[in-house]
């Protein structure tokens, strides 16, 4: 399941890269991506905020140029909010300028009139790069969780040094066999030790 925002003041843009979008999902399907079911319509850069805040979108697509806000600022601002694949549609020449100030931040520019195969080849890159993205997001947090329990563990151990006059290795060894025995995670047992102690 695909849900994209497009941003776009046009009514006939609208329209149009409504049915452009539709004709991907339909003409290039793939066994690993979902199908799109979902567009939502922002018609300027408030909208737009609020509905990527209030909604996680695969693809945000901004039409440019805006009449209410700057384009650039805004696609900016989406990918430092969100993990949606950011795609830019830009008049040809002023394509090259817009790049250069977007890419750094790992937003795709696409040029208009737009040519389908390349629209559709930065949608499809935009999806492997979000799955990507996605995946390093949750290996970070699971990183993270990972050295908060260590930090607590070691808060134990520290604690079982002070208060019982243990070596830091029986104290690790303290915590080892107090898990086996009671058949839970070191964490619970840390946190246990902690709360009985301090």
């Amino acid at each position: 399941m695909s849900k994209i925002l497009l941003v776009t003041q046009s009514g006939k843009a609208e329209v149009a890269l409504s049915k452009l979008i539709a004709t991907y999902f339909t003409q290039y399907p793939e066994k690993d991506r979902s199908t799109f079911n979902q567009l939502i319509v922002a018609n300027n850069a408030s909208d737009a905020k609020r509905r990527a805040f209030e909604n996680d979108f695969d693809t945000i697509i901004i039409n440019c140029p805006l009449i209410e806000g700057n384009s650039e600022n805004l696609a900016c601002d989406l990918t430092k909010t969100t993990y949606s694949t950011i795609i830019m549609l830009v008049q040809a020449k002023k394509a090259k300028e817009v790049e250069e100030i977007v890419t750094s931040e790992g937003i795709f520019v696409s040029s208009k009139p737009i040519i389908s195969q390349l629209f559709f080849e930065n949608i499809r890159l935009g999806q492997v790069t979000r799955k990507r993205l996605l995946s390093l997001k949750k290996e970070n947090l699971d990183l993270q969780v990972r050295l908060e329990q260590l930090k607590t563990i070691n808060q134990a151990k520290l604690v079982l040094i002070q208060k019982k006059a243990l070596s830091e290795e029986q104290a690790h060894k303290y915590i080892e066999q107090q898990a086996m025995n009671q058949r839970k995670p070191k964490i619970e047992i840390a946190e246990y030790i902690l709360k009985t102690y301090i």
